[in-house]
């Protein structure tokens, strides 16, 4: 099992970044949703069809772990606190306080 650190950013509210995932291409989506002071995934295939929107990045949760049925990664994507406190992510902790993974069982 292989860890990968996701290109997650918070100098912007939105963007967009192709990435392979268990030896698939995906696109994924990443806004910060002001209303729900929360940082937001959608997960599309290569043509930008969606296959999973709205998944909130919290911490110690497995965020795609019930959607098994669909389409999307086999592995696990999760978020950390890396300062320890268990604190979920704000507008601009990504990068510095916390981080998101994919735990990829394939490697």
């Amino acid at each position: 099992m292989s860890f990968f650190l996701l290109p997650l950013r918070n100098d912007l509210p939105r963007y967009q970044f192709t990435i392979t995932l268990s030896g698939s291409i995906f696109s994924l989506s990443i806004y910060y949703n002001v209303r729900m002071s929360r940082w937001i995934m959608d997960v599309q295939d290569p043509s930008g069809n969606p296959i999973l929107t709205g998944v909130a990045l919290l911490i110690n949760r497995n965020l795609t772990g019930q959607y098994r049925t669909l389409a999307i990664p086999v592995g696990t994507f999760f978020c950390t606190d890396d300062t320890n406190q268990d604190t979920q992510p704000t507008l601009l902790s990504f990068g510095t306080d916390h981080s998101a993974w994919y735990s990829d069982p394939t490697q």
